[in-house]
């Protein structure tokens, strides 16, 4: 209760709150739902409400993903990971996830281009330029045109 206490300190949007509330209980279909809420009613929010509910949709739909991925359930993962690059577009670990849950569906291809996203979001995200190279390893691609295409220059 001493959370919601302090979430109720620093907001005054109900939905934003709420959505907060339930993204730190690990429900995340109530945190997005509120979440979403919240952003359809974005001229009624400050813009640090507006960059918190933002915030927190991305990590609950990420969240989502990772615990939809610990049950198998991949495409589903996938759904949830492209709502979150909608949300948050700039963020490079969104196509970093997505690459890592197409590969799993051996879609390869679609995999290489989250990656090469990863990269071209963040230059120096060497984890991503490293699953791209296997990944392309893997589709029998050959690696040093991935390496030439996404290096920063």
């Amino acid at each position: 209760m001493r959370l919601l206490k302090e979430i109720r300190n620093l907001l005054g949007n109900y939905h934003a709150k709420s959505g907060m509330y339930h993204y730190y209980r690990n429900e995340y279909t109530q945190a997005v739902e509120f979440l979403r809420k919240a952003l359809k009613d974005e001229e009624n929010l400050t813009p640090a409400e507006r960059r918190s509910a933002r915030h927190y949709l991305t990590l609950a739909l990420m969240d989502s993903a990772a615990k939809l991925e610990e049950k198998g359930d991949f495409e589903a993962g996938v759904e949830q990971l492209s709502q979150a690059s909608e949300v948050s577009p700039s963020f490079p670990d969104i196509p970093f996830r997505l690459g890592r849950l197409l590969e799993r569906l051996d879609r390869l291809e679609e995999a290489a281009r989250y990656f090469a996203q990863a990269i071209e979001k963040n230059g120096e995200y060497l984890e991503a330029r490293v699953a791209l190279g296997f990944c392309l390893l893997r589709s029998g691609s050959r690696v040093e045109t991935a390496w030439s295409s996404s290096r920063p220059s």
